[in-house]
């Protein structure tokens, strides 16, 4: 598993280790030895990356990617509207590639979305 990007992501979505890991159901012993480089439970990875709104397989590529920073924009931006509970509407306008924008999981949110 890619540790930094989960650290990354951990802190951007500004949930510490405790916090993720109950969300997640799984100990935070068991979170500390994923975050130390340690194997994890597939069922583990795929609960982390649900509670972080990604795809699990993010989780595990190790190539630098563009698409980091505007996952931690995003991140931030669900941070900031939790906060308020008006309805809110945003428009983006990010040029990715179709590959960047499935590596970072938005595709299949953005289908779902549109089809509301």
């Amino acid at each position: 598993m890619n540790t930094e990007r989960l650290k990354m992501l951990m802190q951007s979505s500004g949930l510490n280790k405790s916090q993720l890991a109950e969300r997640c159901g799984v100990s935070r012993a068991t979170l500390d030895n994923v975050l130390a480089g340690g194997d994890a439970k597939m069922s583990t990875a795929e609960a982390i990356a649900r509670e972080l709104g990604i795809r699990v397989g993010y989780l595990f590529d190790e190539s630098s990617s563009e698409t980091d920073g505007l996952l931690v924009e995003i991140q931030e931006l669900r941070r900031e509207l939790a906060k308020d509970t008006r309805p809110a509407r945003i428009t983006v306008e990010v040029e990715l590639t179709p590959e960047e924008l499935k590596a970072a999981g938005l595709t299949d949110k953005m289908i779902k979305k549109l089809r509301q």
